[in-house]
């Protein structure tokens, strides 16, 4: 394969036409995968055409892979390590810490999926159990430190508001006082230019 000519990117609905034959091919049973295309991870040849597509589904920090199919399956274990490598960065951008497949590929399991099982099963969410009895899983990050890191942004970000509210705050109160100077000051210049005309009215001529 000419690594060079091919682009790995997000799919698109102007890519449904291609993703249909591919779909079929796997006989693919997901639900309403028409709707669905932007899951789809895809990699296209030089000339637009889609070699290979894999679907990551995410539900708060878990993510699922489905669907992959290729154009040539004799190229699948290429392919897969470039879609591979493209999910888990969109999964890492969605703070994902957790994915799930029923893929049976032995691709996956040799790139760190296990069988899931008794306390890990459980972190499943409930709407992705009804559609597969085998499900292999990796943890991409450790979720109670995500949490803690959550927690952390977050209070910074607080901190910040807060430092943004007082320089606010201090920037009114500032020009404020600015404000009742110059009306001030031009009250005084008034008063003073009144009592100059007056004076000037009594002075004899």
């Amino acid at each position: 394969m000419n690594l060079p000519s091919i682009q790995v990117r997000r799919g698109t609905v102007d890519d449904l036409d291609q993703f249909l034959p591919l779909w079929d091919s796997v006989r693919a049973a997901e639900p309403g995968l028409e709707r669905r295309v932007t899951e789809f991870q895809v990699v296209e040849d030089a000339d637009g055409r889609l070699l290979g597509i894999l679907g990551l589904e995410i539900a708060g920090r878990q993510g699922k892979l489905h669907t992959e199919a290729f154009l040539d399956f004799s190229q699948a274990d290429e392919l897969r390590e470039l879609l591979w490598a493209r999910t888990q960065s969109v999964a890492h951008n969605h703070g994902v810490t957790r994915i799930w497949t029923a893929e049976t590929a032995p691709f996956w399991t040799h790139n760190g999926f296990q069988g899931a099982a008794g306390e890990t099963l459980a972190k499943i969410p409930p709407a992705w159990g009804q559609f597969h009895s085998h499900w292999l899983t990796i943890q991409l990050r450790d979720e109670i430190e995500v949490e803690r890191s959550l927690d952390r942004e977050f209070e910074r970000l607080r901190q910040e508001a807060r430092r943004e509210t007082q320089r606010a705050q201090k920037l009114s109160r500032v020009l404020n006082w600015s404000i009742l100077i110059v009306v001030i000051a031009l009250f005084i210049g008034a008063l003073m230019y009144a009592i100059h005309l007056h004076k000037t009215h009594l002075s004899p001529g």
